[in-house]
């Protein structure tokens, strides 16, 4: 999450609070090789 934190900051400035925030919204997934998000067809809920 750290990272992620870090790419925002190119963008923009965040105060501790709101990276805290953001960080506690979101959830890391994890992929393996050759496996995607979004699959054509097919509707996605996150």
């Amino acid at each position: 999450m750290k990272e992620f934190a870090e790419y925002l900051l190119r963008f923009g400035n965040l105060n501790q609070q709101q990276i805290a925030l953001i960080s506690s919204k979101a959830t890391e997934l994890n992929f393996r090789k050759n496996e995607y998000f979004q699959k054509q067809g097919k509707l996605q809920n996150k």
